[in-house]
């Protein structure tokens, strides 16, 4: 086996080889061995002459000690700063710095690559980074810097350094993850939980947003009405106007209230594109013109009846001036306890309506339960609403009376 510097070698003829590394230069010509004694990323490690075969590694794939040159000492490689850094996507990374140096002060060559996840070398360093390398007798220096890539993953960067006979390398890791995304903050500045009549100008509603990460704020609006469904936007008679900066965004709302009375929930959500938050106001809007409506108990008031009793039919009745839809909702407490969404066990109501008229009735049996039962009637025109109740005793059956037995020695009397 020969061992020769730096090049791809050639046969030109039974006797004589030429390392040529395509970049042209000073050739020496010796006996049978035309060099070309130039840096170049490859090394011939075996010849066979007169053969014409050879083998050839790049530095950093060349295992220690395959080319063996009698009194040549391989370069010493060090990782003196920067090593097994963890960093972020896009940041600025702590300088990796690589050395060597060679007892024989031949001249050194570097050769950068690196790994991705543990996949296949990849030449030179990874995007975002740049090497600069100074070398003099025998020593070489390199300093690796910039920012993080823009993948995140696990990074092995491999230094190797040959003196032309030998190659030895230094690798390190640098580990790049995704940051942890701070979510927008957002605020109600002022004219929330307003009330405002119909088709007339509201208090201007102020909100604001930051992002502890500077990144830019997009807003969306979006409202219910009277408990709803969400519709995109704003409601009719209102606009708004934002202005964002680096990680910030205000945003008001203006106008004049719709023309539908009735509870207006606003909503801003504000995202990042990792994280939205949202924060939330009330607009009631009234109309000024509207009547309330009128509740009457017209019959079935303060009765008592026992358990599983059929009671008297309670019957209640509304109407309202404007001739709005009347719409109806029935609670209940027992001994003026907690109030219960619609009726006691074992009744039941009918209802019906018309153009601003509303009558239902009640009947059916007794609670189980005695005590003493309120029933509460709610009607509603969707701005107003208006109550009235019904009193039910419910008491329990009275025992039937004990049979008496009687003991007589007297024959009845006719």
């Amino acid at each position: 086996s020969l061992c020769v510097p730096f090049g791809v070698l050639s046969v030109t003829s039974q006797r004589n080889f030429k390392i040529d590394t395509g970049r042209g230069g000073r050739t020496t010509n010796t006996n049978n061995i035309q060099q070309q004694l130039l840096e170049s990323p490859y090394q011939v490690v075996r010849v066979s002459a007169p053969a014409a075969s050879f083998e050839f590694l790049r530095p950093d794939e060349a295992a220690a000690g395959v080319c063996s040159c009698p009194g040549n000492a391989a370069p010493i490689v060090s990782l003196d700063s920067g090593g097994g850094q963890q960093v972020t996507i896009n940041t600025l990374v702590e300088d990796i710095i690589f050395s060597a140096s060679d007892q024989d002060s031949d001249v050194l060559f570097d050769f950068f690559s690196y790994q991705l996840n543990g996949g296949a070398a990849i030449d030179g360093v990874p995007a975002g980074l740049s090497k600069s390398c100074s070398s003099g007798v025998g020593t070489l220096s390199c300093n690796v810097s910039g920012t993080a890539p823009g993948t995140a993953g696990s990074y092995n960067i491999i230094f190797a350094v040959s003196d032309g006979f030998n190659t030895r390398s230094r690798s390190t890791s640098l580990t790049v993850s995704e940051p942890v995304n701070i979510a927008p903050v957002v605020n109600l500045v002022s004219g929330g939980s307003q009330q405002s009549n119909i088709n007339t100008a509201i208090v201007n509603i102020v909100f604001s947003a930051t992002d502890a990460d500077s990144i830019n704020l997009t807003d969306s609006f979006s409202y219910e009405f009277n408990g709803g469904s969400s519709n995109a936007g704003l409601p009719s008679g209102l606009v708004k106007n934002c202005t964002a900066g680096s990680g910030t965004l205000d945003c008001t709302v203006s106008g004049t209230a719709p023309g539908a009375p009735g509870a207006y929930e606003i909503i801003l959500s504000v995202s990042d594109e990792a994280n939205t938050s949202a924060v939330s106001t009330d607009l009631t809007v009234s109309d000024p013109t509207n009547m309330a409506p009128v509740v009457s108990l017209d019959s079935g008031d303060a009765q008592q009846v026992h358990t599983d009793e059929t009671i008297a039919e309670i019957v209640f009745s509304a109407t309202d001036v404007d001739s709005d839809i009347l719409t109806d909702t029935f609670t209940y407490n027992l001994n003026d306890g907690a109030a219960v969404n619609g009726l006691p066990a074992g009744l039941s109501k009918v209802c019906s309506s018309g153009s601003g008229t509303l009558t239902c009735t009640i009947s059916g049996n007794a609670p189980s339960v005695i005590g003493v039962y309120t029933i509460v009637f709610d009607v509603s025109d969707e701005i107003n609403t208006i109550s009235q109740a019904a009193g039910l005793t419910v008491i329990a059956i009275d025992p039937p009376l004990p049979e008496s037995v009687f003991e007589s020695g007297f024959e009845d009397t006719p």
